[in-house]
C-alpha cells in the first residue's frame, strides 16, 4: 500500500477529475474562458465534498498554471491581526502570477471584527486580487459579506458516485504485490456510511486497506468500529421478544469489551429508522443497511417498531450528559420490554 494517505493520492487536479458539481465547474470554466471572474466567491458544502479542490483547480486555471493561491486555515488564523495581515498583502500584486488568489478555509469561524476588516476590501477590490472563501457553515457568514460574493453550494456526493470514485482507486491501488478482495457489499456501505462526503468515503477505505487488503463486511464492520448489523438484528430480536436476560447480556457484553454505550444508542437509532424506512419502501436504496440483509430485514415483523423508535429517542436524551450510563440504560430497556405493545 501507498505510504501517501489516498485522500490526498488521489485528489483532483483538474477539471475533468471532480466528482460531480457540475454545474458550478461549467460556470467557473465560463469564468476562466471569458475572464470575466469575480473578486469575491464564498463555496459552501458538507466538509469533504470538493470545495478547496475546486477552489484551487479554479485558482490554477486563471493563473494558466503559474504560482500558487494563498490558503488560510481560518480556524487557526481567525485574529483581526491576522486579518490585517491578509488586508495588506492583497493590497500588493502577484510577484510569479497574474492573479493573487486567496483560499479562506473554514471562513465561517472568523470574528465579527475580522468580517468588518475585510468588508471593505471586498467593496472595493485591489487589482487582480480574488479572494475564495470555503465554509461548512455559510449561514455564519454576515449577510454584508454574502451579498458581495458569489456563492456557489456544493452538493452531497451521490452514493453512485462515491462508489465509482472507491471502485476506480480500488483498481489503480491493485496489483501483482497489493492483490485487494473485494466483496460486492462494501463499497454501497462505505458510500452510504459517508453521508454525502467524499473525503470521509476515501479516508474510510484507506483505513480499511490498512487492515486488510480482504475488503469484506465483517473486516470494515470492525476496521471502522461500527456496530456489526447481526448484533443490531439480535438486540432488536431480543426487544421485541421481550427477552430481558438476552438485553441484559447483551449489554453487558458491550459494556466489557469497552465499546461506548452512548454511541451504540446513537447508531441503534440509525439503525431503526432505518428498519422503519425499509418497512415503508421496500427499498435498499434510502438506508445503510446493506442489502445482504434482506432475508433478515424480510423476515423482521412487528407493529411496534415505531414505539420502540420513540422509546430510543427518549432514551438517548435521557443519557446523553450521564456519566454512568450502564444500570440507567439496562433499567430503562426492561421499562420498555414491559410497555412494549401497551398504545
Amino acid at each position: 500500500m501507498s505510504k501517501i494517505a489516498l485522500a490526498r493520492k488521489y485528489r483532483p487536479h483538474n477539471w475533468e477529475d471532480v466528482c460531480e458539481q457540475n454545474s458550478i465547474i461549467k460556470i467557473l470554466q465560463h469564468q476562466v474562458v471569458t475572464g470575466k471572474l469575480k473578486n469575491s466567491y464564498i463555496f459552501a458544502g458538507i466538509s469533504g465534498n470538493g470545495k478547496t479542490t475546486v477552489a484551487r483547480i479554479f485558482a490554477d486555471k486563471i493563473n494558466k498554471g503559474q504560482g500558487n493561491p494563498i490558503e488560510i486555515d481560518a480556524a487557526s488564523n481567525n485574529s483581526i491581526e491576522n486579518t490585517k495581515e491578509i488586508i495588506n498583502g492583497a493590497n500588493t500584486l502577484s510577484l510569479d502570477s497574474h492573479y493573487k488568489v486567496y483560499i479562506i478555509d473554514e471562513c465561517q469561524i472568523l470574528s465579527s471584527a475580522s468580517w468588518q476588516s475585510l468588508l471593505k476590501i471586498i467593496e472595493e477590490p485591489p487589482l487582480r486580487t480574488v479572494f475564495i472563501f470555503c465554509t461548512t457553515n455559510p449561514e455564519k457568514i454576515p449577510p454584508t459579506i454574502q451579498n458581495r460574493c458569489q456563492r456557489y453550494d456544493f452538493q452531497r456526493m451521490s452514493v453512485s458516485g462515491i462508489i465509482a470514485r472507491l471502485d476506480y482507486i480500488i483498481q489503480r491501488e491493485t496489483s501483482e504485490e497489493n492483490n485487494i478482495i473485494l466483496d460486492d457489499d462494501v463499497l454501497p456501505f462505505l458510500a452510504k456510511l459517508a453521508n454525502g462526503g467524499m473525503r470521509s468515503a476515501i479516508t474510510m477505505l484507506d483505513k480499511c486497506l490498512s487492515y486488510s487488503t480482504e475488503l469484506t463486511l465483517s473486516n470494515v464492520v470492525e476496521t471502522l468500529g461500527v456496530n456489526s448489523y447481526d448484533e443490531m438484528f439480535l438486540f432488536l430480536s431480543c426487544i421485541i421478544s421481550k427477552d430481558n436476560k438476552g438485553i441484559i447480556k447483551f449489554i453487558n457484553d458491550i459494556y466489557f469489551a469497552g465499546r461506548d454505550l452512548n454511541l451504540f444508542i446513537s447508531q441503534f437509532l440509525v439503525f431503526m429508522v432505518d428498519i422503519l424506512k425499509y418497512e415503508q419502501l421496500n427499498s435498499f436504496e434510502y438506508i445503510n443497511i446493506p442489502n445482504t440483509f434482506e432475508a433478515k430485514l424480510t423476515e423482521l415483523k412487528s407493529p411496534n417498531f415505531l414505539q420502540i423508535l420513540d422509546m430510543f429517542l427518549t432514551l438517548n436524551y435521557k443519557l446523553k450528559y450521564e456519566a454512568n450510563i450502564k444500570p440507567l440504560l439496562e433499567a430503562e430497556l426492561m421499562v420498555l420490554c414491559t410497555r412494549l405493545g401497551e398504545v
